[in-house]
């Protein structure tokens, strides 16, 4: 990895990814699901299994260290400062001692930090929700009223209540939405993390 970046200066990081996995066939699925899920989510790509093990220039270390967020997501990290990242293959041998503290349940919280961390989609999911969920109850609305008042209903209030807890019930949701994309934007707000992040600087003093 060092020899690599001492004989490309473009190149600011070099990770390595696992061509093959030793795992079984379940938690294989999981994983590439996981990986497909954050990918269309979030606003940053992360290559299929990578390692968080690196190597990288100052300059991204520097800017690691800027992101003052608490639950770091560390390979959602690496994708979002943003550098040119080189990655090699590798094959994970199997261990000779000890065994993994990387179970299921710990793998499941730590993808679910990662979309969280990385992703304010799941909150506009109420926004749409609610919206499509208005729209049907005012068509539905009209159809209720139109049958009230061509065909008939035979149970006594039965079309206002059906009116009113559709019509309730949609702008419940569209107002959880309408919150929900506030909330995002407080999230993304308290992690601070920076406008933009500054690879090099030309003609300028120390």
């Amino acid at each position: 990895m060092v020899a690599y970046l001492d004989e490309n200066p473009d190149f600011d990081m070099v990770a390595a990814y696992q061509d093959r996995r030793g795992e079984g066939k379940v938690l294989s699925f999981f994983k590439k699901a996981f990986y497909s899920i954050i990918n269309k989510l979030s606003d940053v790509n992360l290559q299929k299994d990578a390692s968080d093990f690196r190597t990288f220039r100052r300059g991204v270390a520097e800017s690691i260290l800027s992101l003052g967020e608490y639950h770091r997501f560390s390979k959602g990290i690496f994708a979002w400062v943003g550098y040119k990242t080189h990655f090699i293959p590798y094959t994970a041998c199997e261990r000779t001692a000890g065994t993994t503290k990387w179970g299921f349940r710990k793998l499941v919280n730590y993808a679910i930090d990662g979309i969280i961390g990385f992703s304010t989609r799941p909150l506009r999911l109420a926004t749409y929700l609610g919206s499509m969920t208005a729209v049907a109850a005012l068509i539905y609305l009209l159809i209720v009223v139109l049958q009230k008042l061509i065909v008939g209903i035979d149970v006594p209030g039965y079309a206002t209540i059906i009116v009113l807890i559709l019509l309730l019930g949609g702008m419940q949701l569209l107002c959880i939405g309408i919150i929900g994309e506030y909330v995002g934007r407080t999230f993304e707000q308290s992690k601070k993390r920076p406008i933009y992040l500054t690879k090099e600087k030309l003609g300028c003093d120390e």
